[in-house]
């Protein structure tokens, strides 16, 4: 029996959710894809980064050294989902100043850098300082930010460190 106009109807209409659903996971991977070089690239560009802060880099820190951070202090008053953030911060920085003094810098990074990345490594610097006492500077990176970022970034209460486009191409 030939289909009818409505049975084409509806195989058509399943055809495009199935094919919409397919461009939402490509979109999703791509956008993992793209998250991940962009952290990368962070990540090996520290030194750079602290650089251009006005400091000296000395180590990045990684997840169990934050663990450690958070292990001798009451940290009650934070979420479960804080506190694992903080945990996985991007990428958490010991420095010195230009007279040696001791500081960190937490960054957080992303293709297009929006209010959550600015709100984590805002959040990160604080927790650093009260755990560690010492200061701690918010940055956030990555190929563009936000408009809604522009105050935050030009009053410099979080400091902005832009990958080239060019960067994520590959070698």
């Amino acid at each position: 029996m030939p289909m009818t106009i409505a049975d084409t109807s509806t195989r058509i209409a399943e055809i495009s959710a199935q094919m919409d659903a397919k461009q939402i996971r490509m979109q999703e991977d791509l956008t993992w894809i793209i998250g991940r070089r962009v952290y990368d690239i962070v990540c090996n560009e520290a030194d750079l980064i602290a650089r251009e802060m006005g400091f000296v880099w000395e180590k990045s820190l990684v997840r169990a050294d934050l663990r450690r951070l958070t292990e001798q202090h009451d940290v009650s008053d934070l979420t479960r989902n804080d506190l694992r953030s903080f945990h996985r911060a991007d990428l958490v920085m010991q420095v010195a100043d230009g007279e040696g003094n001791p500081h960190y810098i937490a960054v957080e990074a992303s293709f297009t850098v929006n209010g959550r990345d600015s709100q984590r490594a805002l959040r990160n610097a604080e927790l650093i300082t009260r755990f560690t006492g010492l200061p701690a500077v918010a940055a956030v990176a990555g190929v563009r930010y936000d408009r809604n970022l522009k105050e935050s970034v030009e009053s410099e209460q979080l400091y902005w460190y832009e990958i080239p486009s060019d960067d994520l191409e590959a070698e």
